[in-house]
């Protein structure tokens, strides 16, 4: 038997805006991780 997850994603900015910030902090790898990770969840892909 298998829980399924349920997490409502709150959108503070656009994908756009993320890949932006993703792009220009490439060298502090801890928020990269966590950036892509939110880039995920907007785009409906399970981590």
């Amino acid at each position: 038997m298998t829980i399924h997850e349920s997490i409502t994603i709150v959108r503070h900015m656009s994908v756009e805006e993320l890949t932006k910030r993703i792009k220009s902090t490439e060298k502090n790898v801890k928020i990269l991780q966590r950036l892509h990770l939110i880039k995920f969840r907007y785009e409906g892909l399970k981590c």
